[in-house]
């Protein structure tokens, strides 16, 4: 026997054989071999295509998805700088529409001053207007009476004319009346 049964040659005593190289066992490796590569290159042919057809759409799949991703994350990177430029630019947006609110309130403010100025004028003139209608009523009233006055007085000059004393006595009675009268009306 050989050592370990690789070398013929060198049989060792109280060994036993581990391996031989006869005929029958390299003949049932080079069968096995044969065997191994034609279902290697038997299953090459038939699952060669399907299988890197199917690893690069997997391939295809995932780089999609990883450029979706990519660009997503860009966008979503766009949106959030926009977003805090907003934020940023929220205030002074808020004191643009402050004080745009508060020059609108200004206005208004003066347009109602203004109206109501207007409108006192235009009371204050109905009110002069009226004064003055009342006045010249007042004077016409004060005519009629004086004329009906008048009448009176030239009634009485015409019974009383005899005395001289009577006559300065119903004149002085009469302008004396017209005086009060003058002086109520006014």
């Amino acid at each position: 026997m050989s050592i370990f049964g690789l070398f013929p040659g060198l049989d060792v005593p109280g060994f036993p054989r581990v391996l031989g190289f006869d005929a029958a066992f390299v003949q049932g490796w080079v069968i096995q071999l044969v065997n191994t590569a034609v279902l290697v290159l038997a299953l090459g042919f038939i699952l060669y295509k399907p299988v890197l057809n199917f690893i690069k759409s997997r391939t295809a799949r995932i780089q999609q998805q990883v450029d979706e991703a990519t660009q997503n994350l860009a966008e979503s990177d766009v949106l959030k700088k926009e977003y805090e430029a907003k934020i940023k630019n929220i205030d002074a947006e808020r004191d643009e529409i402050l004080e745009a609110a508060r020059i609108r309130a200004r206005e208004k403010e003066a347009q109602i001053i203004a109206d109501g100025h207007e409108e006192a004028e235009l009371l204050l003139s109905r009110a002069r207007l009226e004064i003055e209608r009342e006045l010249e009523k007042a004077k016409d009233d004060m005519k009629t009476e004086m004329i009906e006055l008048s009448t009176l007085m030239a009634g009485l000059f015409i019974e009383k004319s005899i005395d001289p004393a009577i006559q300065n006595q119903v004149v002085e009675e009469t302008l004396k009346d017209l005086e009060e009268e003058v002086s109520w009306q006014m």
